[in-house]
């Protein structure tokens, strides 16, 4: 049987419990200093490693094909569509279609920035996607010179837009550029250079060995942390999803993952899209049971909320999979 990364798979879920902690903020309450490092910090790592996975698996065995590639982008394009769809509900609750300049918004937010807070990830992978295949096919000497300007624009406008603002000329272009996206955390600025890691380490004819990943990890690591430090304590940040050396951490953390060749844990997969999509909708569910029983901790304990997130998204995703799989079954055994 063919080996498959079962560090990869197991990390998934590890991600997964990252993107829920950054967006319940569970240890804020007992210590800030605390929940800033664990969500903020090390769980920007999160996103990377999901970008990373998709064009690591998309380019495993060269340049993909025409086929594959919009094979690829109609399966996120699907899920995008079913995931704007069920969060409608939700949307008409928080009086998003009765907002000012609702057309415009609506196609902003379609495009680039994701119609409910979660859901910039897909946008930002099928345009990072395009934008890479096109370089890495017609550019490919440049292709990574390309996503580093791009990447570096990103801090500007996010992690370092405190610092770099301070320039006249450059507030001006941001402050226009933000007309059309809320934040440079996207597909055009955010997502290229982490899909394109995933590419390097598909192409990658040499690893390094296992122990020399881990150093440099922790050392690129322990940078990044320092780097994080000094941007919160300095307010520069507008938003903290982009690190000057988050790329070097995330290319570190993927290549020591995949050094492991094993028997897959594949389900891990759809569980944790299941738990990224479906993970808001269950903190509404939590409080929504938490005011109705005055069980006041499910409302204002962070970290109690977020065991009982965690814990509904990670059933829902599991009774989900656990129902495809037998639905398959049974079409396949008629």
């Amino acid at each position: 049987m063919k080996k498959g990364y079962p560090y990869i798979d197991i990390m998934r879920i590890v991600a997964s419990l990252f993107v829920i902690a950054i967006h319940i903020a569970p240890f804020f309450q007992i210590n800030p200093a605390l929940d800033t490092f664990i969500t903020r910090v090390i769980g920007r790592l999160a996103v990377p490693f999901f970008f990373i996975t998709t064009s690591f698996f998309l380019f495993k065995d060269g340049y993909p094909s025409k086929q594959r590639i919009s094979k690829t982008i109609f399966h996120l394009l699907k899920w995008y569509v079913f995931a704007i769809i069920i969060y409608i509900p939700l949307m008409i609750y928080n009086g998003y279609f009765i907002q000012d300049h609702l057309f415009f918004e609506m196609i902003k937010d379609l495009l680039i920035d994701g119609t409910f807070y979660h859901l910039w990830y897909f946008p930002a992978v099928i345009i990072g996607l395009v934008i890479v295949c096109i370089i890495t096919k017609y550019l490919p000497k440049y292709s990574f010179v390309i996503v580093s300007l791009l990447y570096i624009i990103g801090l500007c406008g996010d992690s370092y837009y405190g610092l770099i603002s301070q320039v006249k000329f450059v507030d001006y272009t941001f402050n226009n550029l933000f007309q059309f996206m809320d934040y440079t955390r996207n597909g055009f600025f955010f997502a290229p250079m982490f899909l394109m890691l995933g590419v390097i380490l598909a192409n990658e004819k040499k690893n390094f060995k296992n122990n020399m990943s881990f150093i440099f990890l922790v050392f690129c690591l322990s940078l990044m942390i320092v780097e994080a430090s000094f941007l919160h304590k300095l307010s520069f940040i507008k938003h903290d999803s982009m690190y000057l050396f988050l790329p070097f951490v995330s290319y570190f953390l993927f290549s020591l993952l995949k050094s492991y060749r094993g028997e897959r844990y594949i389900y891990y997969k759809d569980i944790s899209l299941w738990v990224y999509l479906i993970h808001p909708l269950m903190i509404v569910v939590v409080r929504m049971i938490g005011k109705g029983v005055s069980c006041m901790p499910l409302v204002e304990n962070n970290l109690v909320q977020f065991l009982c997130v965690t814990l509904y998204s990670f059933v829902f995703a599991y009774g989900v999979h656990w129902l495809m799989r037998k639905k398959n079954y049974e079409r396949t055994s008629v």
